[in-house]
């Protein structure tokens, strides 16, 4: 006999059995759970790795779960679980790498690991429906409660197995197996939310059906995300229940099978019923497009992506801004917590724009205080003086003691090693005859006796870089009647990256922005289209993904090459000149520069001035710098105010805006 047909007599001896009313029913689950973590991140915050992109992993844990139901009819439950049920998993992520094996450097690969321990407290109302016989579909959103979140963490060689250590950036052996090995605390991972759908089977133990086992099967949606990443956990579970329930009421009679079940009457519409016009015609159209270097529009047939090993340099801008008479530091300039400031490290300021490092500026310079026991710094107070922050006021002075107080409260540097100045207008000041001008005069100016307190943030790793990095999604549609409705969604891996829709006609095209893509999974775009007679369009493309990583390059022996990125040359309103950390850093740039480098320089302004006049100044930037360089394979350009780099709004954004941008690309031989 097949196994269909055992199935099929059991599920039908089950049927015949359960021919009886609901009732309540308590019971106690066992079970494995299987918890599906899927991922698009490269690290947890504030701890050090070089992973690419952890993408999914796996976790088994056993689940003891107290279950209540209660009939609201005949067909109808209401429930509630309440136990244990870990979401515990690793995620894991493997590389190739180089390696020294004896005296030897070979190609070699490391495993990237997060091991999350989540032993978690659930909380599931349920509601269960009869669907044939003792078949029922139980639908619930579970809470989870881990009151203690773990990780551990760690990068291993796992090829040669019978040897190797790891290099570091300067190519020397660090004699060691594992790196970047971590563990802590879970941030933002208390709580967790997720669907769940079972389907379970009930099968009576004796004649009066108070003791009932219900083998199922069940799977579940994370809705929230772990560590503040996108980071979900995706429960699975199997398992069985031991149910009991009361024994059924005396007076409750049992059905008589000879009774004829009642049969549906037949409804036969009037002659005259109304005649219902057929949907109205609809046509919608998708192409998929991006811009080509020159600015026109091309259809994208996939979207490519470059590895390569690189170099990132950022300046230091040694100034904390504040807002109009104020002295309390701005929350962009205190995102970490106390807790977090330990692990903080430049190595994880690695892929982040020149803003965003800034804004870790007083972390970066307690950590460097810290690690030069004999530097001094000295805080200098300014203020714009006007009505509200006058030099009697003492604002300037306290605006110094809200940075020191910051360093020596959260990094603990001694206070005798702070110097705390106050004055009216910095030492070099920015224009007063506008707002963008006067708020870059609000401010603390950081010095230090030694250098390497504010000294450029080098951080070396493997950069990836996609074309395009946006996607032009043309729309169309036309319609015999209104379109009531329309929509436009990218997803990668069923994962959602970007939607869009609305009501009425659509617009002609739609901008998507582009992450660099982590893997080889198609980008599918789906297109849909509803007019008001009910019809109901879609077209849709699949755009392959290509990575072309530093290992097929080897192994092909073609294509590989460094590229270092200077965006730090920040200059003064209005100046061009290279002197100062200006001369020192292109000293630096020069040293990178071999015979086969190809150097791209260009300059940049912010808003403030005209058009014309700072087109001629990022003109004049670019070729300072790139003469400076003496390089015969140069491209040097200024840009102007197109294409500005930071948010003009802040203080920052314009000095940064105030650049010359320097990318020096090499070939490397395999």
């Amino acid at each position: 006999m097949s196994v269909a047909r055992v199935f099929l007599v059991v599920f039908m001896t089950a049927s015949i059995a359960y021919a009886q009313d609901l009732r309540p029913r308590y019971g106690l689950y066992a079970g494995v759970g299987m918890n599906l973590h899927s991922a698009n991140f490269t690290a947890l915050p504030n701890v050090p790795s070089c992973c690419p992109g952890y993408e999914s992993g796996v976790g088994i844990a056993p689940s003891i779960i107290a279950v209540g139901l209660w009939p609201m009819s005949d067909k109808f439950l209401l429930g509630a679980r309440i136990g244990y049920s870990p979401l515990s998993g690793s995620l894991t992520r493997t590389e190739a790498t180089r390696v020294i094996q004896g005296a030897t450097l070979v190609d070699g690969a490391f495993e990237h690991s997060i091991d999350a321990t989540l032993n978690a407290l659930t909380l599931e109302p349920t509601a269960s429906f009869n669907v044939a016989g003792p078949l029922f579909v139980d639908g619930g959103l579970r809470f989870s409660f881990t009151p203690s979140p773990q990780f551990s963490q760690q990068e291993q060689i796992t090829q040669p197995s019978n040897g190797g250590t790891f290099v570091d950036a300067s190519g020397t052996d660090t004699r060691s197996r594992i790196r970047n090995a971590a563990s802590g605390d879970l941030p933002s991972s208390s709580t967790h939310l997720a669907i769940t759908i079972a389907l379970r089977c009930e099968f009576p133990l004796n004649r009066d059906e108070t003791f009932i086992l219900s083998p199922e099967i069940g799977a579940g949606y994370g809705l929230t995300t772990l560590a503040g990443m996108d980071w979900r956990v995706h429960p699975f579970r199997a398992g069985i229940t031991l149910f009991w329930q009361p024994a059924p009421s005396k007076d409750v009679q049992p059905l008589d099978p000879a009774t004829p079940a009642e049969l549906p009457l037949a409804i036969i519409p009037p002659q005259n019923s109304e005649i219902i016009a057929m949907p109205k015609g609809l046509d919608v159209t998708l192409a998929v497009l991006a811009r080509n270097a020159d600015g026109r529009l091309d259809t994208v047939d996939r979207i490519r992506v470059d590895e390569t090993i690189s170099e990132q340099i950022t300046a230091v801008l040694p100034f904390v801004f504040f807002d109009l008479g104020s002295y309390h530091i701005d929350q962009r300039y205190l995102g970490r917590s106390n807790s977090d400031t330990p692990a903080f490290t430049e190595q994880a300021l690695f892929g982040r724009g020149a803003i965003d490092v800034y804004h870790d500026l007083l972390n970066l310079v307690g950590l460097r205080m810290r690690q030069h026991p004999n530097a001094r710094i000295t805080l200098t107070g300014c203020i714009l003086p006007d009505s509200v922050e006058t030099e009697a006021s003492g604002l300037a002075q306290r605006r110094a003691e809200s940075v020191r107080d910051v360093l020596t409260m959260k990094w603990g540097i001694d206070p005798k090693r702070i110097t705390v100045v106050a004055r009216g207008l910095p030492e070099q000041p920015s224009g007063q005859r506008s707002e963008d001008g006067r708020s870059e005069n609000r401010r603390v100016d950081i010095a230090s006796n030694d250098q390497s307190i504010l000294d450029l943030v080098r951080v070396e790793d493997t950069l990836r870089t996609s074309a395009p990095t946006e996607l032009i999604l043309t729309l169309g549609a036309q319609s015999d009647t209104t379109i009531t409705e329309w929509s436009v969604t990218c997803t990668v891996s069923g994962r959602r990256m970007f939607t869009r829709s609305g009501a009425g006609q659509p617009p002609a095209s739609v901008p998507v922005p582009l992450s660099v893509p982590v893997n080889e999974d198609p980008v599918e775009v789906e297109y849909i289209v509803v007019n008001a007679a009910g019809r109901r369009r879609v077209d849709d493309r699949v755009i392959p993904v290509d990575i072309n990583t530093l290992a097929k390059k080897a192994e092909r022996r073609q294509g590989l090459k460094r590229i270092d990125e200077y965006g730090l040359i920040l200059f003064a309103f209005g100046k061009a000149s290279m002197e100062g950390p200006n001369a020192r850093i292109i000293d630096m740039i020069k040293g990178r520069i071999e015979p086969s480098s190809r150097v791209i320089v260009r300059g940049h302004a912010d808003r403030t001035g005209s058009a014309e006049l700072n087109l001629r100044l990022t003109q004049d930037r670019a070729d300072a710098v790139s003469a400076s360089l003496s390089a015969h394979n140069v491209d040097s350009k200024g840009v102007g105010q197109k294409n500005m780099l930071y948010d003009n709004d802040l203080p920052e954004g314009r000095f940064y805006n105030r650049t010359v941008r320097v990318r020096v690309e090499t070939p490397i031989s395999p």
